[in-house]
């Protein structure tokens, strides 16, 4: 299978999606502003952050909810020791974040000076740089449904993550999908080491090397299959395309240093139990969502979980016509991004927001949508997109949403 041309993408195109991205952008942040501002008596105090801007936290502050407190104090503090205690202790230890989320907000926070405004310019210029260049990858292998696709990425629920919260997603998908583009245009080597960057964002960088490794062998033309069973003729396959093979080291560099601070190459992982996580019986037959709905007398939070439940696993009845439709590289990609949050949680906590990197199945999703624009697509993206700015308002006035 060797890769085609991209079609290219006209300066009209791009700053179509750019306002398109910003406006998105402008919708929900005014929306989680307001949400934050206008919180019944109930929810006031209810749900507390801790992290702060030292200016206009009334308006960006509202973004640095749950998982941001942790990026924050590792942007701050990095992984001290006092940290080895609490991982131990069996506590919710900051190793389970992966660092260069947190390490770039530092670098950011060094030149405007608030570790909490870091976080938040990172997510979106990352996710601004996302929009384009996932464009472009929605041109090369759908075409003019790109805009569709697009379209349909951008107005997912859990979407509102890539705008501007203090979550890594952004960052990595946008190395994921830059690695792809660059392997399409024969760059192996650099597709590594962006490769290396996005293993050093999540541990779903696996998932990402083990893609690239097909794909480049898919494009060489070195990779058949007989029925289900693949077979490489690695003389088509030329030195510089082990350059891909670079983005497994980022993923390494982080294990050895989970080993040497806290004692375990797999620290990251083994953190997990910290908030009842984890590979393991309770996470594959999904025990934590059955003592929740036994236990737990908040419908609203059983209803957001099942619903990211449903989200990921419709997503994941994609992976074969993702495989048929793109290859078995972007097929394998998708299968290890979906399984690893699948199997990994118990309850289905942060599927909704996990399910992004599944970027190919949202080109089907965004193909499919293209082929009837009128009676059905355009009222599915306006459903979605009220779904999103629900969402986000939620998460605006502190409940927990992936």
């Amino acid at each position: 299978m060797s890769g085609l041309p991209a079609p290219p993408v006209t300066r009209g195109e791009r700053a179509r999606v750019g306002w398109a991205f910003l406006a998105i952008a402008a919708v929900l942040g005014i929306t989680v502003w307001l949400s934050s501002e206008h919180l019944t008596r109930h929810e006031e105090g209810l749900h507390p952050r801790f992290t702060t801007l030292r200016h206009g936290d009334e308006i960006l502050g509202p973004w640095l909810y749950w998982d941001s407190k942790y990026f924050g104090a590792i942007a701050e503090h990095g992984y001290p020791k006092e940290d080895v205690t609490v991982y131990r202790q069996r506590g919710q230890s900051r190793i389970a974040y992966f660092p260069l989320y947190p390490a770039a907000a530092r670098v950011v926070a060094e030149v405007v000076g608030d570790t909490g405004l870091g976080l938040v310019l990172v997510t979106f210029v990352s996710g601004l740089a996302l929009a384009q260049i996932l464009y472009h990858w929605f041109r090369l292998k759908v075409g003019a449904a790109a805009g569709w696709a697009l379209a349909v990425m951008l107005l997912f629920p859990w979407s509102y993550v890539l705008i501007a919260a203090g979550y890594s997603d952004a960052l990595f998908l946008l190395l994921v999908v830059a690695a792809f583009v660059l392997v399409e245009h024969d760059r192996p080597i650099a597709a590594g080491l962006v490769g290396a960057l996005a293993s050093l964002t999540r541990l779903a960088g696996v998932g990402l090397l083990i893609g690239l490794v097909i794909r480049v062998a898919e494009r060489r033309g070195a990779l058949s299959f007989d029925g289900w069973r693949p077979h490489l003729d690695h003389s088509k396959l030329r030195p510089r395309d082990g350059g891909v093979l670079l983005a497994g080291t980022g993923l390494l560099a982080w294990m050895g240093f989970c080993w040497a601070r806290y004692g375990s190459p797999v620290a990251f992982s083994t953190a997990e139990r910290g908030w009842s996580q984890g590979f393991g019986v309770r996470s594959w037959f999904k025990l934590g969502l059955v003592d929740q709905v036994f236990n737990n007398a908040d419908t609203f939070f059983l209803m957001r979980l099942v619903a990211q439940g449903v989200a990921i696993t419709v997503l994941a009845a994609m992976i074969p016509t993702v495989w048929r439709r793109f290859g078995a590289g972007y097929g394998t990609y998708t299968g290890i991004v979906l399984a690893l949050p699948l199997l990994g949680s118990a309850n289905f906590a942060s599927n909704g927001r996990f399910a992004l990197a599944a970027f190919p199945c949202f080109a089907v999703a965004g193909e499919r949508l293209a082929t009837n624009p009128h009676r059905f697509a355009r009222p599915a993206l306006v459903a979605s997109g009220v779904l999103l700015v629900g969402v986000a308002s939620c998460w605006g006035r502190g409940y927990w949403m992936s």
